[in-house]
């Protein structure tokens, strides 16, 4: 037997039996006085018509049992228990479906308000957060902004509501191509200091886009949270600048140093002897002012840059250039050279990266033995690729390895004066790979040879 059936209302249906009754039997009394000598074909039609309409009013009201089993559920286990209780004794369905009905009623309540609030705390919190916050769903339609998102992006728009386009509130395309690319790949995406324009000022942002996911990790929607990086950015060109200056109005006066030694390097026959070893310093300590300045400039350089021009670069063939310049400049040194590219090409700004793999390179030279090993691989892991550089130099201690991509940071100042180093050469790597989105990490054992490992979106 269906458990439902159970909760079919028999209080009523057996209140409109009694109430048939009665009235079939009116029927009948009036039938039999008027018409008399038809008493049992009148009882037969009587009965007949009763049967009948207590059947029909039952599959009538059959359907309510649903109703009534949803009803019972939410007195037993929602209902209060004083309301419980006093319903126990009653035996009326529609009381039960009052009662129920209440209750949902009050509960609805509640919840709205609860919704009301919840809304209200979430409009406050938007209203305080200092960051630009724009949300859309899966076709780009914005669900909400905050007020700091309206006031830096729409001041110059007139009123908008959310449910438009994307386009509608952001008219950067490359803050737009952000939301698409995490709305189509599912990876949280950043994108650093794009330009927006408003009627007064050039503003600089960074976006940090997020995907909103639903039920069984279906995507919903994205959110990006924006950060005004104007006055870091504006500070960052003061200091390039200053940087590019001082470096170009010092080169100048070392310049004229260098010429004036090689002057009296070339005439130091005629100079007493105690005199030869100054002027070889003055020309050892003038070149390394030089390659500092030069290397400074180059770091500003591609500090300021906003971005990289990304063409196609073959490792090999730039590997070889690389290879072929270092001759002339390490003439005692034997290089032997092993590349396993599985990638030959990829995607990078050529300059940028032939001044990575040639500091790189010269990094190995310069604190190598006269035989060096050099080997470059690529390959591609997942959506990643990945190139390894590894030389058989002397090593790097492995409490250095986490700090020797530092500006200035030397493992051995002695050996760093001896080879001129200035300690900006893993800088510049480092900032050209974080210029390409990628990761650099270093890896020795401290004893011999040293690898780096470059990572960078395929």
């Amino acid at each position: 037997m269906d458990s439902s059936r159970s909760h079919y209302p028999w209080y009523f249906f057996w209140r409109f039996t009694r109430l048939n009754l009665v009235l079939f039997l009116l029927i009948y009394a009036a039938l039999v006085l008027s018409v008399p000598g038809h008493t049992s074909a009148f009882s037969v039609l009587i009965g007949a018509g009763f049967f009948l309409s207590c059947f029909t009013f039952y599959l009538i009201t059959r359907p309510i049992k649903r109703l009534l089993g949803r009803v019972e559920s939410i007195i037993g286990h929602d209902l209060p228990f004083r309301e419980q209780l006093k319903l126990f004794y009653v035996k009326d369905e529609w009381a039960h479906i009052e009662a129920a009905l209440k209750d949902a009623d009050t509960k609805l309540r509640m919840q709205l308000k609860t919704i009301q609030d919840e809304n209200s705390k979430f409009t406050t919190l938007l209203g305080s957060i200092s960051n630009e916050i724009l949300a859309v769903d899966a076709n780009q339609n914005v669900l909400f902004f905050n007020p700091r998102f309206e006031s830096s992006f729409l001041a110059d728009k007139e009123k908008l509501q959310t449910g438009g386009k994307l386009w509608s509130v952001l008219d950067v395309a490359e803050a737009r191509d952000v939301f698409e690319t995490v709305l189509s790949t599912k990876v949280p995406q950043k994108l650093r200091g794009f330009k927006v324009k408003t009627q007064n000022e050039i503003r600089y942002y960074s976006i940090a886009v997020s995907p909103i996911f639903g039920e069984n990790a279906l995507i919903k929607g994205a959110v990006g949270v924006f950060s005004d990086i104007t006055e870091v950015k504006l500070t960052e060109q003061m200091r390039a600048d200053f940087v590019a200056n001082v470096s170009h109005e010092i080169r100048t006066p070392l310049t004229s140093i260098k010429g004036f030694s090689q002057v009296l390097k070339s005439q130091q026959s005629k100079l007493p002897l105690e005199l030869h070893d100054f002027i070889d310093r003055i020309l050892h300590n003038t070149e390394r002012m030089i390659a500092l300045f030069n290397d400074l400039l180059n770091l500003s350089v591609i500090e300021s840059k906003n971005q990289v021009e990304i063409t196609r670069v073959d490792l090999d063939r730039m590997i070889e250039q690389i290879h072929a310049s270092s001759r002339g400049i390490f003439p005692t040194k034997t290089v032997h050279l092993t590349c396993k590219l599985e990638i030959p090409e990829i995607q990078a700004d050529e300059k940028l990266f032939y001044q990575l793999l040639n500091n790189l390179f010269e990094n190995a030279l310069k604190y190598g033995s006269e035989k060096i090993e050099i080997t470059l691989t690529s390959q591609q892991v997942d959506q990643k690729i990945l190139i390894t550089f590894s030389d058989n130099g002397p090593g790097i201690p492995r409490e250095h390895l986490s700090r020797i991509f530092e500006r200035f940071y030397r493992v051995d100042h002695s050996r760093d004066r001896e080879t001129g180093g200035t300690g900006l050469g893993l800088a510049i790597v480092k900032h050209i790979i974080m210029k390409h989105q990628g990761e650099i990490e270093a890896m020795s054992d401290g004893v011999k040879g040293t690898s780096f490992r470059i990572t960078l979106p395929a």
